[in-house]
């Protein structure tokens, strides 16, 4: 139920609140007060249209001079909260009982409403429904009564009940595109199939039977030369071996000959060697060489180290001793000095005579070292000779062995047989061919009849699946007429006819005067019928409530008869004239 709206610079209120009540709520004001903004506010609000609900552009619903409006609908269970900014999307707020606002859009809200504009408009606003052209008509019965459509097409075409299909059977349009597809797509088939079909027919009728003469005389033939082609493998086989045997005779000649070359030279050699070096000269070198170095030795320990320096007295200048505190005379300080220089003169002549020596010792000791690097080469040369005679003496001992070489043997060539190997190979190519032409050709005519068999039960089958899919494309498209007059016998409204011609809705009383022509009173109650009627089938239908709101725009034409066909426990919208009121307000009367 609808407790209250407020209006914020919408239309020509600035700013409005209006509560209701259940039962008639009348909207009494001058004119021009506001009584039809209400009806604009409510379809805004839900729909973001106005109340014919075909204009999309509401910024005309925005106060003139302003930028922005804003309207809040309250209900017992939510309230619905829509702003829009000129040349903007409105933005959604939906807050339930208890719980906090969240933001929406309007996919979102029309979900949750769980029907379309035209189907809630329809309902609510009285006169909303006539309005619509057919097409959007049609659409509204069909979503306020259940219909099953799966029955009826099962009525027009008892075997879609045991044909498995994909139809939901939601969007007719979209279902019959799909078993057009299906069956435009399913006869190229079938066309594809007759010409396939038709190809291994003139392939069977123009094949010629597989001859076994022939085959037999080919298979001889093949055989001849398989052998003679066999010969030729042979001989290109020893042929090749033959080669490789006279390759490595050959090779071997080379080798003998330089074998020998080198047997020769090694003999040359051998003899310019001559005979081993004496090792009595190496232990006379070695020998010599260690007398030098034991006597390098005992030189190195002959040497004299030098004598220490003696102690000297220094001589004072002060004219007592510094030590024993007596004075120092003339005399006393010459002696002193007499034995400085002997002293020194003494160290002297024995540094001399060390140095002398030492001299010696170490002209010995260069002239030895002299003596041993002499020796010492001497006796590495003696040596090196020694080892590199044994050295040549073994290559040349090694060479004389190799050189042996055995008696070559030279390969006999093989005799070539009768015929060309490329003129044998292509021949024998040609039979193979023509025998393997002949055993195809019997095998594919063998499998040419097979692929008949099954495709002969695929034409079969599909053009079975074609005729069905044929009817089912012409139920599909009687359904929708079917489907209309179903609900139209549904559709029991008081007072009012409805029929369907040629897909035009004719609306008419129960006096058959068509809607058009019926006076402004008999139109509201033909109006207000319609809406009833409306919420009355889709609260019939499972899990669907119906709005339980209708708005009327004129309280004049709501007359006793009117008013007692009312439903019980409906609230009700109506505005109502009055030059007394100065502004809109709402006044419970039920």
């Amino acid at each position: 139920m609808l407790t209250s709206l407020t209006l914020k610079n919408f239309r020509g209120q600035r700013s409005t609140t209006l509560t209701f009540g259940p039962g008639i709520n009348r909207l009494v004001g001058p004119n021009e007060a506001g009584k039809t903004t209400v009806g604009h506010a409510i379809a805004f609000t839900y729909y973001g249209v106005d109340l014919s609900g075909t204009n999309r552009d509401t910024d005309s619903l925005i106060t003139l001079g302003e930028d922005t409006t804003e309207v809040t609908l309250a209900t017992d269970k939510a309230t619905i909260h829509r702003s829009k900014q000129r040349g903007k999307t409105a933005k959604i707020k939906v807050s339930l009982k208890g719980l906090p606002p969240t933001s929406a859009d309007q996919s979102g809200l029309t979900s949750k409403l769980g029907m379309s504009a035209d189907t809630f408009l329809s309902q609510v606003s009285v006169g909303y429904f006539m309005q619509l052209p057919d097409p959007r008509k049609l659409e509204v019965i069909g979503a306020v009564a259940h219909v099953d459509r799966r029955e009826l097409l099962v009525g027009l075409l008892p075997e879609f009940a045991t044909t498995p299909t994909q139809l939901k059977l939601e969007n007719l349009r979209s279902d019959l595109a799909q078993v057009t597809v299906e069956r435009r797509k399913l006869s190229n088939q079938v066309t594809s199939d007759m010409g396939a079909l038709a190809q291994i027919d003139r392939f069977l009728s123009e094949m010629l039977q597989t001859n076994t003469l022939e085959v037999a005389d080919l298979s001889a033939n093949i055989e001849r030369y398989e052998a003679q082609r066999a010969l030729h493998q042979l001989y290109r086989s020893e042929l090749q071996a033959y080669k490789l045997a006279l390759a490595r005779a050959q090779d071997l000649k080379t080798r003998q000959e330089k074998m020998q070359a080198d047997y020769d030279k090694a003999v040359m050699e051998q003899k310019a060697l001559g005979p081993e070096p004496s090792a009595a000269l190496i232990q006379e070198l070695r020998t010599r060489y260690e007398e030098l170095v034991r006597e390098s030795g005992s030189l190195a320990r002959a040497e004299k180290p030098l004598p220490e320096k003696p102690a000297l007295f220094e001589l004072q200048d002060e004219a007592t001793c510094l030590r024993c505190g007596r004075v120092v005379t003339e005399k006393m300080r010459q002696t002193v000095i007499k034995q400085r220089e002997d002293a020194i003169n003494a160290y002297n002549q024995l540094a001399r005579e060390i140095a002398d020596h030492n001299k010696e010792i170490q002209e010995r000791a260069i002239q030895c070292g002299k003596e041993i690097l002499v020796a010492g080469n001497a006796l590495r040369k003696a040596e090196l000779d020694l080892e590199m005679w044994k050295t040549r003496s073994q290559a040349i001992k090694s060479r004389l062995e190799q050189s042996v070489v055995g008696e070559i043997r030279w390969p006999e060539a093989p005799v070539a047989p009768e015929g060309s190997f490329e003129k044998i190979e292509a021949a024998l190519q040609e039979l193979v061919g023509k025998k393997y032409a002949l055993e195809h050709a019997a095998q594919k005519g063998a499998s040419y009849q097979a692929q008949k068999s099954t495709l002969q039960e695929s034409i079969a089958q599909k053009t079975e699946s074609l005729l069905f899919l044929g009817k089912l494309e012409d139920a599909l498209q009687e359904l929708p007429r079917l489907e209309a007059q179903t609900i139209l016998d549904r559709l029991k409204t008081r007072g009012v006819q409805f029929s369907l011609v040629e897909g035009t809705l004719i609306v008419t009383s129960d006096a058959g005067l068509p809607y058009h022509l019926l006076s402004t009173g008999r139109r509201m109650r033909a109006d207000l019928a319609i809406a009833s009627t409306l919420q009355s089938l889709y609260g019939k239908k499972a899990g669907k409530k119906a709005p339980g709101l209708y708005f009327l725009d004129d309280y004049d034409l709501l007359d006793a008869t009117v008013q007692s066909e009312l439903p019980e426990g409906a609230q009700i919208l109506v505005a109502q004239v009055s030059s007394k009121a100065t502004e809109l307000e709402v006044i419970a009367t039920r």
